[in-house]
């Protein structure tokens, strides 16, 4: 074989590579670092869940981190009331139960859809993660019925993408 079609074959398996590459990556995350990961925060104008990518390999300590520390991104906002923190995590099985501070419910704004927010940003976010298919979520170490009366979290809560938006809000940090 020349020279020549040894370089076009070698060309020919790098633009395929490359191309392979560019349709796996997800919407909106072109120029990210790898790895990454997904939270989610809520939309500041349109009241639907958006993806925020983030650094790092997406373990259940980086999602908690992220969570806490809410959006970096312009449009999105934090769906947790201030002064909420995480107390503990454990995985039992595919359950991931989360330990709430009080601040979780009682600076709740309230409002069926804002609970749903809430509730689901938490549940989307950490069901990414190796091996957690449901999210128990407690406050103080309590499981109590809902966080303002509308969402009942006495048991574990699987992924809800019927509250995810298409498109992460245009800008950036």
């Amino acid at each position: 074989m020349d020279a020549r079609r040894v370089i076009g074959i070698i060309l020919l398996i790098t633009a395929i590579i490359f191309g392979a590459r560019q349709l796996v990556q997800p919407p909106g995350s072109v120029g990210l670092p790898d790895p990454y990961f997904v939270v989610y925060f809520s939309s500041e104008t349109d009241g639907r869940l958006l993806p925020e990518y983030r650094h790092g390999y997406g373990t259940i300590e980086e999602r908690a981190r992220a969570l806490e520390s809410g959006p970096t991104t312009k449009g999105l906002v934090n769906m947790l009331p201030r002064g909420t923190e995480i107390l503990g995590m454990e995985r039992q099985d595919g359950v991931l139960v989360m330990d709430f501070n009080e601040k979780l419910r009682a600076r709740h704004p309230g409002g069926s859809y804002g609970e749903l927010l809430t509730v689901y940003g938490i549940v989307n976010s950490m069901v990414e993660a190796s091996r957690v298919d449901a999210v128990q979520i407690k406050i103080e170490g309590e499981v109590l019925d809902s966080l303002a009366g509308h969402v009942y979290l006495r048991e574990p809560l699987g992924r809800d993408s019927s509250l995810v938006g298409r498109n992460p809000p245009a800008g950036g940090p």
